[in-house]
């Protein structure tokens, strides 16, 4: 089962981020590339599995409202009963 490698940019483009970016999402250990190049050579070249981007992006979707939006429905719930 052969499955497409992305380049650097083209994961950037499919999270909406900067090339620069998705370096530093790998230095962070939130993405997990394969390098391609030759072995010694100077760059590394680095593909990502579309598996893996699914992944992140799973990892990465809110679960819940963000704190500043639950605090605001709060105080709204509270002003609503009193």
């Amino acid at each position: 089962m052969s499955q497409k490698l992305l380049t650097t940019d083209q994961v950037a483009e499919e999270l909406t981020v900067t090339s620069e970016q998705v370096r530093r999402l790998v230095l962070d250990d939130e993405l997990h590339p394969i390098n391609v190049a030759r072995r010694g050579a100077k760059r590394q070249r680095l593909r990502f599995e579309d598996e893996d981007i699914r992944a992140f992006k799973e990892r990465r979707k809110r679960r819940s409202q963000c704190p500043a939006s639950e605090r605001r429905d709060r105080r709204r719930s509270v002003a609503a009963d009193r």
